[in-house]
């Protein structure tokens, strides 16, 4: 088991074995617990563990997303695309798109 993360109060374990999904151990305060039940009946979640699950992979697509995307402001967009359209490709750029539509792509 991989211990991979701790809250106050709470500690995360994951573990796994060939060819199965792999478990994940909260330790929870009863009251965390006791507000994460609640919050997936109100979902409409059956289990405390689809809840999890599903919310929790939620979250961290969400913070990936955020971490690899570039946000510009109007202002920046407008003068990156300005900086694009004045600009001639140079003879190298040719000679690569040239071999990139020559292939077999």
């Amino acid at each position: 088991m991989d211990r991979i993360g701790d809250l106050p109060n709470t500690t995360i374990v994951a573990s796994s074995s060939a060819g199965q999904l792999e478990r994940v151990e909260l330790r929870l305060t009863p009251e965390h617990r006791r507000i994460i039940e609640q919050a997936a009946v109100a979902r409409g979640h059956s289990s405390l563990s689809g809840f999890v699950a599903v919310e929790l992979l939620q979250v961290a697509l969400k913070i990936l997303n955020e971490q690899q995307a570039t946000v510009l402001t109007d202002r920046d967009r407008d003068l990156f695309l300005a900086i694009l359209d004045g600009r001639e490709p140079n003879e190298a750029l040719r000679r690569a798109a040239e071999r990139y539509l020559g292939s077999s792509h």
